[in-house]
């Protein structure tokens, strides 16, 4: 389901009606997005309030003309699998790929969450194809709290910080080999 913005202020005032978006990476649109208007994607991580509301992946096409369409990119139900708790932050690679971590808070302390989500582009203009998990922590007091690409795509940089501050935080450069 999209919903249609006009203007600036309406984005501000969904960003206010968010629970904790922290991060929002933009993306050219797509040869069929460019044919439609042309603009950018916005990916914004909604990680909800608790366990009961679950957080999402909004993706905010941003058009040349001044106007925006706000869609679920990843959501439980629609996309996503049931172990799909709270995004955090989110990174896009070069392909188009967004790399998602999680922030389940408590419910980490429960071995569910802190997991690294990967979701690819679908047919559909706002809707991820497939969302898989693309690596677990194991140690239930870390959170994935930051994800990058260094500038040429090659290394994912994942920052992990450790629930009160014991000092064992790190970043993490993952490569293929």
């Amino acid at each position: 389901m999209s919903h249609r913005l006009l203007g600036v202020v309406p984005l501000l005032l969904l960003a206010a009606a968010c629970d904790h978006p922290p991060a929002a990476p933009v993306a050219p649109l797509s040869a069929q997005g460019l044919a439609a208007g042309g603009g950018h994607v916005m990916y914004v991580a909604v990680t909800g309030n608790s366990g009961a509301v679950r957080g999402r992946v909004l993706a905010i096409r941003l058009r040349n003309d001044g106007t925006a369409f706000v869609s679920n990119y990843v959501k439980v139900g629609e996309n996503a699998s049931n172990d799909f708790l709270m995004p955090d932050n989110v990174a896009l690679d070069h392909t188009g790929r967004l790399f998602i971590t999680e922030d389940p808070g408590s419910a980490g302390e429960t071995g569910q969450g802190d997991d690294i989500w990967v979701a690819t582009p679908g047919d559909e203009p706002g809707q991820a194809g497939s969302v898989s998990r693309f690596a677990s922590l194991t140690d239930c007091s870390a959170e994935p709290t930051g994800i990058y690409f260094d500038k040429s795509n090659g290394t994912l940089f994942v920052d992990i910080q450790h629930r009160g501050g014991d000092g064992r935080d790190k970043t993490l450069a993952i490569r293929r080999e």
